[in-house]
């Protein structure tokens, strides 16, 4: 059990083929959190038993009713979801960062580690640096690997997830819950987390199912969304265009060197 003053629930979502991964990541928590519990599924309707809790649903559920489920069960003052596929060298430290940061900050809202292979990355979501120059505030997380506050919980638990299936969008409603209630959003860049890229679902589905879910959001809230999706685009675009000042620097350079190396009369 931990010893600090705010508990924290653990909840691994499995699908098939992750098992072995699943198992890994319980086994390296379960002496370090206040509760785990794994949200599991598989063709085969097949019992699963580990460390932890393991509660078996529907195998068509992908990530939205999962995440659901993982709202419903939890019972401590943090909840921390974490995909299978994601790999922590050292799963415990990442515990006792997050749990650093929420003890630190009572107005810290979600907290993730940074993630590779994911579309947020931190050059595209970074705001500023709170206090210490790994915190920083963003305006995504993913939900590969994060942490929610109970504010946060209890207001995505109001929210409707039977049409959104394959999830997009929880983490935008989560992260204008979280600015609209006056909480923070930090990535801690000192936490490392490796993930796979990709996804093994339709995108335009995914896309659909978010726009209906976030309907549900307050216009408040909606707003917010739109204006953290806006200063992600212009993010982007900022990157874009440094890459492409870059690459005609580069080519600009080399033009020259080539100009000069044959610009010399033949000896």
């Amino acid at each position: 059990m931990m010893q600090e003053t705010m508990s924290i629930h653990v909840f691994i979502i499995c699908w098939v083929g992750k098992e072995t991964f699943a198992h890994h990541i319980a086994d390296s928590l379960i002496d370090h959190v206040d509760h785990l519990t794994v949200i599991y599924s598989n063709e085969n309707e097949q019992i699963e038993n580990g460390s932890g809790n393991w509660h078996k649903v529907p195998n068509e559920w992908f990530f939205g009713k999962k995440f659901h489920a993982c709202l419903e069960k939890n019972n401590a003052d943090i909840l921390l979801q974490i995909a299978a596929d994601a790999h922590s060298d050292d799963w415990p430290e990442l515990i006792a960062n997050c749990m650093a940061a929420f003890n630190e900050y009572s107005q810290l809202g979600i907290w993730t580690p940074n993630i590779n292979h994911t579309p947020w990355s931190q050059d595209r979501t970074a705001i500023c640096p709170i206090d210490k120059d790994h915190l920083w505030s963003v305006i995504q997380t993913d939900a590969i690997v994060w942490a929610l506050s109970t504010p946060v919980i209890q207001r995505l638990k109001k929210l409707d997830y039977q049409n959104n299936n394959l999830g997009w969008g929880i983490d935008w409603a989560a992260i204008a819950i979280a600015y609209g209630s006056s909480l923070l959003v930090l990535r801690d860049t000192n936490v490392e987390v490796l993930h796979p890229q990709g996804s093994g679902y339709a995108s335009l589905d995914a896309s659909n199912q978010m726009e209906g879910f976030l309907s549900q959001l307050s216009l408040h809230e909606q707003t917010l969304v739109k204006l953290l999706q806006e200063f992600y685009k212009s993010k982007d675009k900022d990157k874009i265009l440094n890459e492409r000042l870059s690459i005609r620097k580069v080519t600009k350079i080399r033009s020259k060197d080539l100009i000069k190396k044959f610009s010399h009369p033949v000896q």
